[in-house]
């Protein structure tokens, strides 16, 4: 009977002792909790004293820097000079006397292509309304540029993207499976799946630009370590299948139909060949290796448009090869 009271009291001694803890680690919870909020307080209002700043501080530097506002746009492209007009647009808080203002045009490596002498174009107002042709091959850094005889000044007006959006126009993507290896364990044949989905754009000069262009030739090239190592015609290959939008497909899975947004022509680029006009294309097939390539080599495979205007499109496939360098 005594044991049994020394047990039951010991028993209660363990409860309370529990109980003691558990409020413990509750407070403490608590405690860090709150602590927690107040670290995130302090970092909404540390991010909002930043962001002040930060206003402040641009503010401040636009009311006290010798240009405003500045704009940059591509409007149209002409086919027959194969230029795009782009309009640049700059208001000057400020000019010295006598100070010539010039446009600097560059491509991305920092190359000076023009420098443009537009001082009389502003007509001795602090608003530059000016319009360059710039070629489609490159993409364009645009400076201002003010100079007297004592000093000189430029600014960044920004970065026009010619040739980088009309590349982006294609969407080329595609897989390698089921790879076949010699007894020596080089490549032997290599099934492939590629996808192809022109992008739907609005900007006017890749409206003018595909507006009369189609794609009428589609091929494969590939590159073992960075040299040409053969040519794919996938159009034309006995060992490749053409599956187009609205053809009957030898798919296994359920046909997905791709919609196609209301557009003016040339808004997405069109695909005509194979006696159709399609703008998503995709192409099946199986590429035999006449010569022994090892899987430890740089296989690359690229695939390239060609337009009825005689200009390429090249897209890299990174994921057809298995590449430990890439």
């Amino acid at each position: 009977m005594k044991s049994n009271k020394v047990l039951i009291i010991i028993a209660v001694l363990l409860l309370f002792s529990n109980y003691l803890t558990y409020s413990a680690i509750d407070r403490l919870e608590n405690r860090v909790s709150n602590l927690n909020n107040s670290v995130s307080r302090l970092s909404d209002r540390m991010n909002d004293i930043s962001g002040d700043v930060s206003r402040s501080l641009s503010e401040f530097n636009a009311e006290n820097s010798w240009i405003g506002n500045t704009e940059a746009r591509a409007r149209h492209y002409n086919e027959d000079t194969k230029m795009v007009d782009v309009d640049v647009e700059v208001e000057f808080n400020e000019l010295e006397n006598g100070e010539s203002v010039y446009i600097v045009v560059q491509d991305m490596e920092g190359n000076v292509l023009e420098k443009l002498d537009v001082t009389e174009s502003m007509d001795n107002s602090l608003n530059l309304y000016y319009s360059l042709d710039l070629g489609i091959d490159n993409d364009y850094a645009l400076s201002i540029l003010g100079e007297t005889a004592e000093s000189k000044r430029s600014d960044s007006i920004g970065v026009v993207y010619i040739n980088n959006r009309i590349e982006q126009m294609f969407y080329v993507d595609g897989h390698g499976w089921d790879e076949e290896y010699d007894e020596e364990g080089n490549y032997k044949t290599v099934k492939m799946d590629i996808m192809i989905n022109p992008a739907f754009q609005k900007e006017e000069f890749i409206v003018d630009y595909f507006k009369d262009r189609k794609i009428v030739d589609v091929t494969g090239e590939i590159f073992v370590d960075d040299e040409l190592f053969d040519t794919i015609d996938l159009l034309n290959d006995e060992n490749w299948e053409i599956y187009q939008e609205g053809a009957n497909r030898d798919y296994k899975e359920e046909k997905v139909e791709r919609e196609i947004p209301a557009m003016e022509e040339g808004a997405i680029p069109l695909f005509e060949f194979a006696g159709a006009k399609e703008y998503f294309v995709d192409f099946s097939g199986t590429y035999s290796f006449e010569k022994p390539v090892n899987p430890q080599q740089k296989v690359q495979m690229y695939v390239v448009f060609k337009d009825n205007q005689g200009d390429e499109y090249r897209h890299p496939l990174y994921s057809v090869f298995e590449y430990e360098g890439w």
